[in-house]
């Protein structure tokens, strides 16, 4: 009997023990002593239900995707493009906030994205030249029956030209990272539309 009650009394012992064991490491994973920043917290709060889940839902973007935008990009999101209605609850700091934690980022002060504020402008601003006239790209396609395809009249070159073209010049876009649309061609000009609501001439 004796022996019995020992025995029983070995298994309640290891029972609470490897409950210990496992309740250390799941508290110690919980409070975490590294610090969070009050983006961080604002978007586990107000933002993670639908980019990160589970489950996340269908059509927003995930958590790895968002970081990869610049803090101007996501904060144009949040005050005058498809996340207003989400954010209608957030203070400006706090828009701002989640901007910098997920561009990784403090928010461009300067607004070096103006073209006042851009370097190598062109030392010119002649008038464009008559659209009708000269090469010219003007739409989804050179064409009306949509081909996507420039004769050598409309690109201004043949297809044996082709290889032997060297990059002249190129364009990066302030504080962002995408291009909405394809490139105009116009007047002798190029036109696109670039983040933060601005038109690139």
């Amino acid at each position: 009997m004796k022996q019995t009650v020992l025995e029983i009394a070995r298994v309640c012992a290891c029972v609470a023990a490897l409950f210990v064991c496992i309740e250390v490491p799941a508290r110690a994973q919980s409070e975490s002593p590294l610090p969070v920043a009050p983006g961080q917290t604002l978007f586990n709060k107000n933002c993670a239900s639908c980019h990160v889940g589970p489950p996340r839902a269908e059509r927003a973007p995930d958590l790895k995707t968002m970081m990869e935008l610049t803090p101007e990009s996501v904060l144009a999101a949040l005050t005058t493009g498809n996340m207003v209605e989400p954010a209608l609850g957030l203070s400006d700091d706090e828009k701002r906030a989640i901007a910098e934690y997920l561009g990784g980022r403090p928010l461009d002060p300067k607004n070096t994205g103006d073209a006042a504020s851009m370097t190598n402008r062109c030392p010119s601003n002649p008038p464009p030249a008559d659209p009708a006239s000269g090469p010219a790209w003007n739409g989804w396609s050179a064409s009306s029956g949509n081909s996507r395809f420039a004769n050598a009249a409309t690109a201004g070159l043949s297809g044996a030209d082709v290889p032997k073209l060297k990059l002249k010049w190129a364009f990066g876009f302030p504080n962002g990272d995408t291009a909405f649309g394809q490139p105009a061609v116009v007047g002798g000009r190029i036109y696109v539309g670039a983040p933060h609501r601005r038109l690139r001439c």
